[in-house]
């Protein structure tokens, strides 16, 4: 059903992150005959249903395809656990703790003694999880007497495995194998398998399949509109800038300026403009190269031949509007337009080949924008306008001879000077005088270059040359920037944790101890600051609506349809629209949101909003009493209205971590934002007490914090470096000094158990650098946590993680409610148990807030 949706990326909407799992998974299996996969973390970042979904369509495509798979898991569910069949579990320290099936893994612990809980607080993967890295959790002394050395410690753990019955199995597993291999199982050795291609595709396949593929994402790029539009605008600006320019001294200077402005503005469109998609189509060129999806000089071929279409429209749409507008010189036949269109489309195509060579020599697309304008200047300056060839230095002017905007500019004057004469100077003399063009004045020119036509061909002929240099250079740097910047090279920058100034081989594993959070224990503090007041939010009676447009009059029909369809309808549709209210979740939906906005204003009229989306008789708008009376009953919102909050009524106390959930469309973070101060737009009606004091604009922002949902940190800068500048800039009162607010900013580290990260560069995520995702969610915390806070919301900070990196985080929003005696408030999405276990609160939404 989503097979001609696009796949989409952060800023494209496009299919679920379950089902990119899926067609990363079959865009590696399919079309090709391996017979294993080794996949990462495939369920990372989805949640239960997703996951289940990707592990249920991997192993049907195994089975069919009598295949292997190796799968690294975080945390997973029992459903994802038992669609394995195979288990191969670690310890901490990296040793093997138990290898074989998984419906033998449980017993194998249960025979040292290690019994999983019967009340169903664990499941069978948390119990074997949780037996490689602490199986003395599991041995009861009072019954079993003391620890015995087999289960003391994860590596004893490990060496008796070696000799415990799973161990001897796996050895004579192994032995078959091996046994098979040479060939004594069989009868006859195996043959070994022929010397095959490393492409399933003849180059020129591979060029047919890269251009078709090249060609369809042009067409649905909206840079390459951006592009065309923009040359319409530019050529017509231009043309309209230099219009109908005279033929005297003053008016070839100034088409000449109109040459040079041109150049700027192509070169500059046709270098800058692709950078972007450059850089995005690098990560997916270095993932299909290295499984030999295709060979390096196929990709680079196919990406030229897919940029020429663009650069050569864009060419030809500057030539056109603005050549015959400014009155150059078209000569006979109009040979000279033609020449000038030439000349424009290969330094289009010079600037794009630019545009690869920086996109594959530099790291990042922020280096490129930065270097690239420098780059460009660079050519414009040298193309003998000003300064003129002569009055460049001598060692300076072999820059002129690498320039394409040298030929472009040299080119089109030449061209515009021949046949026309320049007051009483003949045209070519007159460039020659005034100009400094050619650069390499006739008299003194090789016989190659002694007249003006040969001139002409050997601009054209360079220009091709230097742009066949820089994509010959730019195809080499790309097969190279495969060891540069390829994902082999941040193998290690992965979401386990491991940290980036260290390679895994030097990276030491963190044991978190214990704390005991429940029992009020306090953390030793250095800091002479005092902790933030404790603040008792409560909020009354929260209502939240917003306007919405109404449907033209014409839609509704005249109101003898309105009564006839109010009459016939209403009943029939009671139960369809009654307590199912529009929100703004539901916008744009098929067959929701405001098409059914529409369907109901034109069915029931204009007061259709205020009968439907509410309802008085539901709990879900009124405050009902535990004795089932009720002393806050909304009216219907007033017409024009959608209402997304429905009298929400909730108190939130010091020391107490709160989750805020609800379906999609409840309004989790809407709330949030309301509470927050963060809704600028819309009706607010109710109260907000902080200590029974209605809430107030002038205190509200030095005692509340807001945890975003997207993490935005400055990627140059080192986690304590974030958090003590931010310390420095938010703690009040301004007149504390900054050793006491450093000293802070290290609490706030040690709190959020930060120290293994703290002089880690946050990096950026997108391009897999830095901070791993838990890391970064903590440091938006410890962010907010540094200007010493009484109130903190926080939007899903559990968003994109799997269940252990979440069980990380909400345990350190615990720690901080209890050691700081902070008031914490959290919308969260399909939490796990333990997860949910870590909050004191719940308030729940139903759908309709």
């Amino acid at each position: 059903h989503v097979q001609k949706t696009v796949v989409g990326d952060a800023d494209v909407r496009g299919i679920s992150g379950g089902q990119k799992r899926r067609v990363k998974f079959l865009e590696m299996a399919v079309g090709i005959d391996a017979t294993t996969f080794f996949l990462d973390e495939i369920t990372n970042g989805l949640d239960a249903a997703s996951a289940l979904s990707i592990c249920k369509v991997v192993g049907a495509a195994l089975d069919v395809s009598r295949s292997t798979a190796i799968t690294c898991l975080l945390q997973p569910s029992r459903e994802v656990f038992l669609t394995f069949q195979r288990l191969i579990l670690l310890t901490p320290g990296g040793e093997l703790a138990y290898s074989g099936r998984i419906d033998k893994a449980v017993s194998h612990f249960e025979a040292f003694g290690l019994t999983m809980p019967l009340d169903g607080s664990m499941n069978e993967p948390e119990f074997l999880l949780r037996c490689a890295s602490s199986p003395t959790d599991f041995w009861n002394d009072e019954e079993k007497g003391p620890i015995p050395h087999e289960v003391a410690t994860p590596g004893a753990l490990a060496k008796a495995f070696v000799t415990s019955a799973a161990g001897r199995a796996l050895e004579e597993e192994l032995d078959a194998l091996e046994n098979d291999e040479d060939g004594k199982a069989s009868g006859s050795p195996q043959s070994p398998p022929a010397n095959l291609s490393s492409f399933a595709q003849p180059m020129q396949k591979q060029l047919a399949l890269l251009i078709g593929r090249g060609m369809t994402l042009v067409k649905r790029n909206p840079a390459s509109t951006l592009r065309i539009v923009s040359a319409i605008i530019f050529g017509a600006f231009i043309g309209t800038l230099f219009l109908n320019t005279a033929s005297d001294e003053k008016g070839t200077t100034i088409r000449a300026g109109y040459c040079l402005t041109l150049i700027f503005l192509s070169f500059l469109n046709s270098c800058m403009s692709p950078l972007d998609d450059l850089y995005r189509d690098r990560i997916t060129f270095y993932t299909h190269r290295n499984a030999s999806f295709y060979r390096t000089a196929s990709y680079y071929i196919a990406q030229v031949i897919c940029s020429l279409p663009v650069a050569l429209l864009e060419a030809l749409l500057l030539s056109l509007l603005s050549f015959f507008a400014v009155g150059m010189n078209r000569g006979d036949s109009g040979w000279k337009f033609f020449y000038f269109l030439a000349q424009f489309a290969l330094l289009s195509w010079s600037g794009t080949a630019v545009s690869r060579v920086l996109a594959y020599s530099l790291p990042s697309n922020d280096m490129a924008q930065s270097l690239g304008p420098a780059a460009l200047l660079l050519f414009v300056l040298s193309a003998c306008y000003s300064p003129q060839y002569r009055e460049l230095p001598a060692w300076l002017r072999w820059l002129a001879w690498i320039s394409p905007c040298a030929y472009t500019y040299e080119g089109v004057m030449v061209s515009e000077g021949i046949g026309r004469n320049v007051g009483s100077v003949e045209g070519p003399v007159f460039l020659q005088g005034v100009l400094d063009l050619p650069r390499v004045p006739y008299t003194a020119a090789p016989a190659g270059l002694s007249t003006e036509g040969l001139v002409l061909a050997f601009d054209i002929y360079m220009l091709i040359i230097l742009t066949l240099i820089f994509e010959i250079l730019g195809c080499a740097l790309l097969h190279q920037s495969i060891d540069w910047f390829g994902p082999t090279t941040k193998r290690y920058q992965v979401a386990s944790g491991i940290m980036l100034s260290s390679p895994p081989w030097q990276s030491t594993s963190v044991t978190k101890a214990e704390n005991s959070d429940e029992g009020g224990g306090e953390q030793e503090r250095k800091s002479s600051i005092p902790l933030a007041p404790p603040a008792h939010l409560t909020i009354k009676d929260i209502v939240y609506e917003v306007d919405v447009s109404t449907v033209p009059d014409e839609a509704k029909g005249g109101e003898e349809a309105q009564r006839s369809a109010k009459g016939d309808i209403a009943q029939a549709n009671e139960n369809e629209f009654r307590g199912i209210p529009i929100t703004t979740h539901e916008y744009g939906q098929a067959n929701r949101g405001v098409a059914q906005e529409w369907v109901i204003r034109r069915q029931l009229g204009d007061d259709a909003l205020s009968v439907h989306s509410s309802v008085p008789s539901s709990p879900a708008v009124s405050d009902v009493k535990p004795n089932g009376t009720s002393d806050f009953v909304m009216d219907p919102p007033e017409p024009g209205r959608l209402r997304l909050l429905s009298g929400i009524t909730a108190s939130f106390e010091p020391s107490t971590l709160t989750a805020l959930m609800g379906s999609s469309g409840a309004g989790k973070s809407t709330l949030l934002d309301v509470i927050a101060g963060y809704k600028t737009g819309g009706h607010i009606s109710g109260s907000i007490n902080v200590n029974g004091v209605p809430k107030t604009d002038a205190t509200w922002r030095s005692i509340a914090g807001y945890c975003e949902q997207v993490d935005a940190h400055n990627p140059a800068m080192t986690v304590r470096e974030s958090l003590i500048f931010a310390a420095r800039m938010r703690l009040r009162p301004f007149s504390i000094q900054d050793a006491d607010k450093t000293v802070f900013a290290e609490e706030i580290l040690s709190l959020l158990e930060l120290q293994e990260f703290a002089d880690m560069l946050v990096g950026d995520e997108a391009s897999g650098e830095g901070l791993p995702k838990h890391a970064r969610k903590r440091l938006t915390v410890g962010v907010e946590l540094a200007s010493n806070p009484s109130i903190l919301f926080a939007d899903e900070p559990t968003s994109g993680l799997d269940s252990l990196s979440a069980e990380l985080v909400v345990s350190t929003l615990h720690r901080a409610a209890k050691r700081r005696g902070l008031t914490i408030v959290c919308t969260i999405h399909q939490p796990s148990l333990g997860v949910f276990r870590a909050f004191d609160e719940l308030l729940l939404l139903r759908k309709g807030g």
